[in-house]
């Protein structure tokens, strides 16, 4: 699965939110690699996520953010990301509180 031919030459002027439908987990990370590498983000960190094993973290991260509280010592996910590009992938599988700080923050 690759991305749309115009895509990847609009997203490197145009940092944006995407998301990306069918396909297996690896299929949808290879699009979201594919969009990093030819953004001007590129030399930041890729950062995946699995909604599925990592909601604890990114909840947690997404309300010290939102509050505007500094981040504790437990794995912050947004941070490890700053600069590059932060891949979730099973979205639907986070608890609708999560999905809910996940759209307040974008």
């Amino acid at each position: 699965m690759t991305p749309p031919a115009g895509l990847p030459r609009l997203h490197p002027t145009n940092l944006a939110n995407v998301l990306v439908l069918g396909g297996t987990a690896a299929m949808r990370m290879d699009v979201a690699e594919t969009f990093h590498r030819g953004s001007r983000l590129k030399r930041g960190p890729f950062v995946c996520l699995d909604g599925s094993r990592h909601e604890p973290e990114l909840h947690r991260a997404l309300e010290a953010w939102l509050s505007g509280v500094a981040a504790g010592p437990w794995s912050d996910p947004l941070h490890a990301a700053a600069y590059g590009t932060l891949f979730l992938d099973g979205v639907d599988s986070l608890s609708s509180r999560t999905q809910s700080l996940l759209l307040t923050f974008t």
